[in-house]
């Protein structure tokens, strides 16, 4: 009991570096499901994305143009 007398700092110190270390250690075991939660939606918009890339025919500038075209041929018609 005399060593702690002696070395109070010190054993506080150490109880206070525990208290964190434990405080650190139940913060971060509880944003695990977060992380998990987070990493699935990116997988899946990154999957989502993927589709739109690969779809047929891909959305390039002359597409577009064409696709314009058409929507005023169909707006003269009615």
């Amino acid at each position: 009991m005399e060593w702690v007398k002696k070395n109070l700092g010190f054993v506080i110190g150490l109880a206070v570096a525990v208290v964190l270390l434990g405080a650190g250690t139940w913060y971060s075991l509880g944003t695990v499901g977060e992380s998990s939660t987070a990493d699935g939606e990116l997988q899946a918009k990154r999957q989502q994305l993927d589709e739109l890339v690969k779809r047929d025919p891909y959305p390039e500038q002359s597409n577009i143009q064409l696709a314009k075209e058409e929507e005023d041929k169909k707006g003269e018609d009615v």
